[in-house]
């Protein structure tokens, strides 16, 4: 069988434009923010693991960081400990974080009860309120404004541990 050096090529050249985004941030995630201010966030509630209604309406006049998330997804799993820091330092300042997980109460409460949370974590086991977010993959973060507005989404894995995650939710903050 002859190989051909054309197609060896060809994969190098893919390869390497799938690798090159995520070597150029440093081998992890980053934080990149896409705009969309201007449109009224669809209301809500859902159970959270206690079995008490919650939605951002409960959070009038604060920043309001929707989390779309499920226990299955590896990402997801990295980013909940940033994101507890995130509310932990900001949250006198007005943010808050409600993280909306796909999964039933059944599968998020032992992830929950393993790591913790410093925020709300709602039910949306059957993908209502994703769908009214326009949510089609996870990990998303849409943020809502001090007026109830959506502000910007977040797609993809982010580090929201890092210096530009801090001082892009405090600049919304002092608006």
């Amino acid at each position: 069988m002859r190989r051909s050096p054309g197609l060896f090529s060809l994969i190098f050249v893919v390869l390497f434009s799938l690798a090159a985004p995520w070597a150029a941030r440093g081998g992890g995630p980053g934080f990149t923010v896409k705009e969309e201010r201007g449109a009224k966030a669809p209301g809500f509630t859902l159970k959270d693991l206690s079995g008490a209604d919650k939605g951002p309406g409960d959070y009038k006049g604060k920043v309001v960081i929707l989390h779309f998330w499920a226990s299955w997804c590896e990402p997801c799993k990295r980013e909940f400990p940033d994101l507890g820091r995130l509310q932990t330092s900001l949250k006198d300042k007005g943010l808050v974080v409600l993280a909306v997980s796909e999964d039933s109460r059944k599968r998020v409460a032992p992830f929950v009860e393993r790591h913790g949370s410093a925020f709300p974590v709602l039910i949306d086991q059957y993908g209502a309120v994703m769908r009214s977010y326009g949510v089609m993959l996870i990990p998303v973060s849409v943020i809502i404004d001090r007026e109830g507005r959506v502000r910007s989404r977040i797609t993809g894995e982010t580090d929201y541990a890092g210096e530009e995650a801090f001082r892009y939710f405090e600049g919304i903050l002092y608006e």
